[in-house]
């Protein structure tokens, strides 16, 4: 007689996470996969509630005009009722966009590195490359759904 299967591997890691700008936190994730981040105005407004992750790769827009889903593989799928597009691809120390693949966002350490250098973004929480990923998904998450 065999035993149950082994649960998968999550396609996102859950976690404490937070994603701070001069050291005032812009973002969170929170270990039930819900997310929060300050409105349009920056650091030091308050935060409000943003998509949610699942640990099967999927990420639930509040809003609900399009979603996004995580592929085992790293692909981010940009997802709405007519199409299914992968728009970037994610590693545990990279995020890459389709529409520019020369600019990469990379995570060095605790530094979010944007594109032209900026190196002003500190990621909390990052201790697994499980998490650095999600970090850098959540990144994506909020160029496609914004927050």
């Amino acid at each position: 007689m065999t035993g149950p299967a082994p649960a998968p591997s999550p396609v996102i890691e859950l976690g404490e996470l937070t994603l701070t700008f001069d050291g005032q936190p812009i973002a969170h994730v929170h270990a039930d996969g819900r997310t929060e981040s300050v409105s349009h105005g920056g650091p030091g407004d308050p935060m409000i509630p943003g998509p949610t992750f699942h640990a099967d790769g999927t990420i639930s827009n509040p809003r609900g005009e399009q979603n996004l889903r995580v592929a085992p593989g790293g692909e981010i799928h940009l997802l709405s009722a007519s199409s299914d597009e992968v728009v970037a691809h994610v590693t545990s120390d990279t995020l890459t966009f389709m529409s520019n693949p020369s600019e990469p966002i990379r995570l060095d350490g605790d530094v979010l590195l944007l594109p032209g250098g900026a190196d002003r973004n500190r990621v909390v929480g990052a201790t697994t490359p499980g998490l650095r990923r999600t970090m850098l998904v959540v990144t994506a998450v909020y160029y496609f759904l914004g927050s």
